[in-house]
């Protein structure tokens, strides 16, 4: 409303869309709502006389909006993930329906395709010719991976075999959201100093580290003395890495690229938690075995406690080689040029 005051005073009349009820209003007119302004760029101003336009007039050409018709990269997760939730009572559903994987990377596929032709691409792949950009991509898709994996599966693990209450699982999980909180302003400063890669590779480092602990001690089933210190040791190394990786993709990035930037990076990491849970859960079945009741599933008996532990040391030894091989690779992100 403050705008569309300020535009008005200075002459620009309804320059400014804004929304009325069920429509959207721009230059004095009124449209339903998603129809007629979708691919328009809202205040764009023109100063010209004659046969341009004039001011407060859209632009009568504008970029489309890149919205392909196409099934989203996730989509085909999605009847995955649904397969997956069920009654306690009945058998476990198979991980992957026939055509799953098959769809899900044609999907992904046909996206960067369409990216690569479309006039207004809204992921520019241009942007991963930059060596840093594209490197640290790659330690934000290691380390999110190992990250989701475990926060996944350590729950359910938890839960279902270890007699673990969700609420004394949440209070374990605090430690990680409060340390990368204290630990990001000072990890930003040392990274300017120091660069953002040796920061990156000492937080994965000390991530792989807390995860090969829960691998070595998940067959205890000991929570609080055990995997409890484990987590706390991994977020340590997250609230080293996470504020110098974020800083070193928008850096990466060209000038006015930096938002793009960052939403790509933030797209990489939601894309690495959905292949982990998918990939992670398919190995963790096989780890448990054919015994019932299942990978995930309540049970009492000694069996069920012995595969369950094993199914989430193969979770864990996963995670935590995917965590070392982001430090790794951050070892290649260079100092920014000042």
């Amino acid at each position: 409303v403050a705008e569309q005051a300020k535009a008005q005073h200075r002459g620009w009349g309804h320059a400014l869309p804004y929304q009325e009820g069920s429509k959207t209003c721009d230059g004095g007119k009124c449209h339903p709502k998603g129809r007629g302004r979708l691919g328009q760029r809202p205040g764009h101003q023109a100063e010209a006389k004659g046969g341009e336009q004039r001011a407060g007039e859209i632009d009568p050409d504008p970029r489309l909006a890149d919205i392909p018709r196409r099934p989203a990269p996730d989509q085909p997760q999605r009847g995955k993930a649904q397969r997956q939730v069920q009654p306690e009572d009945q058998p476990p559903a198979d991980l992957a329906a026939p055509g799953d994987e098959h769809a899900a990377v044609a999907s992904l596929a046909a996206f960067l395709v369409w990216e690569c032709v479309a006039p207004a691409p809204m992921l520019r792949l241009g942007l991963f010719r930059n060596r840093t950009m594209a490197i640290t991509n790659l330690v934000t898709f290691a380390l999110y991976f190992a990250l989701n994996g475990v926060m996944f599966y350590l729950p359910m693990t938890a839960v279902s075999a270890w007699k673990v209450t969700p609420l004394e699982v949440t209070a374990a999980f605090l430690p990680i959201s409060v340390l990368i909180g204290v630990l990001s302003a000072p990890a930003g400063r040392m990274a300017d100093r120091f660069g953002a890669g040796p920061l990156m590779a000492a937080g994965a480092s000390l991530v792989a580290c807390a995860y090969a602990g829960l691998w070595l001690f998940a067959p205890l089933a000991a929570f609080w003395s055990h995997i409890v210190p484990c987590f706390a040791l991994a977020g340590v190394g997250l609230g080293l890495a996470v504020a110098p990786l974020t800083a070193a993709a928008m850096q990466g990035a060209e000038d006015g690229e930096q938002g793009a930037a960052s939403g790509v990076n933030n797209a990489v990491a939601r894309v690495a938690g959905l292949i982990a849970v998918a990939l992670l859960g398919r190995m963790a079945a096989s780890a448990y075995g054919s015994g019932t009741p299942g990978f995930g599933l309540t049970g009492t008996t000694a069996e069920h406690l012995a595969a369950t532990g094993a199914a989430f040391s193969t979770v864990a030894l996963s995670a935590s080689l995917m965590a070392a091989l982001a430090a790794v690779l951050a070892l290649m992100v260079g100092r920014p040029v000042r």
